[in-house]
């Protein structure tokens, strides 16, 4: 027989229902099982999977058994303790084994789980947590692969023929040469596909595993962002699929052969009307408040240029090491037909050049994340190409809080700006342990619950706590109702005290819908956006 095993989130909170069923009969194969996350592996039996448990505080803490002969949501294989903690689980490339791991935003401890043939689980420890290191595992012909920063907080690819292992002793196979990081390692039959991002830019490296060649794939456009989200490879075969997009080209897949070299388009998003030749697409450098040159990524239509008489529209996020790779503003593109120019500010807190990036954003350097933002703001200003006040802005849960931030500290700048579920009461999320990601994001802010000096620096910035008497600009905010990243207080308490301290006639708009984090709803994601710049063009001058 075969079987389908799949996860239903159905409020958006994410957490889901696991079921899995027969393909010859419309029976399921086994009783539903609550509470669990969106990620599972199936054993190569594939009469049984392991999947993620959530418990009651939103935590994903243990990893669970189950055959689908089975009527009982049953046995532990793992399960963490320390609550900083989350477990996640994933199968090599050949499908034999599994690997267990368990992590925070910096550090991760990793396990090889294995069966006998009585049914009785086994782990192995491969890397502790105590190395203070991120990294991810998996096997190939006799070798484990290691992507991991251990050395110099930089990331490189290792491999060795044993686990554990001291890291000295793994053998080095890509070192991260240059500025960057790498985003993501898929490996094949015979090579590795690398995505490296270099000042918000992805490129795509092809290395050959057993002769070590190397070369990039030259996809006709350098200002452009890679993804392999929701695609399936045939790691066994010699074709990578890969999907791109860039301010001005809408995503598209591609395949490109490693043997032949051939890039082959398989798809384009194709929206009528659109001509990308009618825009123009670039990159500046904007030096920030330290000095440190920020990548800014510049989109405008060649009908209006890039000048004073424009309104300019500043999209920001910039936390968690996660950066902001161009991809085509569908969103954003009425407002850039209607003479706005459009930029992402890949501020410190992502990805864009290297670890070293999000380092300069975390913890105590929080506020630099702030200050590129507003730097790059006032940098257009300064060089005539938009007019103080006639600024918009929009930026994403962490996002939110640098928007928070800007409009506090500079509201003369901006004209509206928007935010979909904002990260906007940073100190007393912080302080409640109770919350589902608070303690896992002690590894990115710090913890104010025990360091006072963290106390006072978070509370220095934290947009809640820094709302003053004073002019504010246009305000649209979305607040999701089964959130679990940031509650849906937060963004209705924000505007509350927004509307109690602004000495104008400003308007704020607050959304609440269903759904959790972003997303609810097969198109609700685009309805969000939809509403968002609906509200930054009426408030146009």
């Amino acid at each position: 027989k075969k079987y389908l095993a799949w996860v239903e989130d159905v409020s958006g909170d994410n957490v889901g229902t696991l079921y899995i069923k027969s393909l010859s009969d419309d029976f399921l194969s086994i009783k539903p099982i609550e509470r669990v996350a969106n990620s599972f592996e199936w054993h190569s039996d594939s009469l049984s999977l392991y999947y993620i448990k959530i418990n009651d505080t939103g935590r994903r803490n243990q990893i669970k058994h189950t055959h689908i002969n089975s009527m009982l949501d049953n046995e532990v294989v793992y399960e963490e303790s320390d609550e900083n903690y989350w477990v996640g689980i994933n199968k090599s490339v050949d499908g034999k084994h599994i690997f267990i791991k368990s992590y925070t935003w910096s550090n991760y401890e990793t396990y090889l789980l294995t069966r006998n043939i009585t049914g009785k689980h086994k782990l192995k420890r491969l890397i502790g947590r105590e190395t203070n290191s991120s990294h991810s595992i998996n096997y190939i012909d006799g070798y484990f692969y290691i992507y991991s920063n251990h050395i110099g907080n930089e990331y490189a690819l290792y491999k060795s023929k044993k686990l554990p292992e001291p890291a000295l002793k793994w053998e080095l196979v890509v070192d991260n040469e240059g500025a960057g990081s790498f985003t993501k390692i898929i490996f094949f039959k015979d090579h590795f596909a690398l995505s490296k991002r270099i000042n918000g830019l992805d490129k795509l490296i092809v290395i050959n595993r057993k002769t070590n060649e190397r070369h990039a794939i030259d996809f006709g456009e350098k200002t452009i962002g890679l993804s392999f989200y929701n695609i399936r490879q045939n790691q066994k075969g010699s074709v990578l699929r890969v999907a791109l997009e860039s301010n001005i080209t809408p995503k598209s897949i591609f395949d490109y052969n490693f043997v032949t070299r051939k890039l082959t388009r398989v798809f384009t998003n194709l929206i009528a009307g659109y001509n990308r030749n009618n825009y123009v697409n670039k990159q500046l450098f904007v030096d920030s408040h330290d000095g440190v040159k920020v990548p800014v990524t510049v989109t405008y239509s060649k009908k209006f240029g890039f000048n004073k008489k424009n309104p300019l529209y500043l999209y920001v996020y910039g936390a968690y090491g996660e950066g902001i790779t161009p991809e085509f503003p569908a969103f954003a593109l009425s407002a850039i037909d209607r003479g706005f120019t459009y930029a992402i500010v890949h501020v410190r807190g992502g990805d864009e050049l290297g670890s070293t990036w999000h380092e300069q954003g975390r913890l105590k350097n929080r506020k630099n994340t702030f200050k590129d933002f507003l730097s790059v703001a006032q940098y257009f200003v300064d060089e005539g190409l938009v007019e103080s006040g006639n600024i918009f802005a929009s930026g994403e849960s962490a996002g939110g809080t640098t928007i928070g931030y800007a409009i506090n500290e500079r509201p003369d700048l901006f004209r509206s700006v928007a935010s979909l579920v904002p990260f906007v009461d940073v100190l007393n999320s912080l302080m409640d342990s109770s919350m589902v990601l608070t303690s896992s994001d002690w590894d990115e802010y710090g913890n104010p619950t025990t360091q006072k000096d963290v106390y006072d620096y978070i509370k220095s910035y934290s947009p809640y706590d820094n709302i003053k008497k004073q002019h504010y600009p246009n305000i649209h905010v979305t607040s999701g109702l089964s959130d679990h990243a940031v509650g849906y207080w937060e963004p209705p308490k924000w505007v509350a005290r927004i509307r109690d301290n602004q000495t104008n006639n400003s308007k704020t708009l607050i959304d609440f819908r269903d759904g959790g984090h972003v997303k609810s709803g097969k198109y609700e994601s685009e309805y969000q956006f939809a509403k968002l710049i609906t509200f930054l063009l009426i408030n146009t001058k």
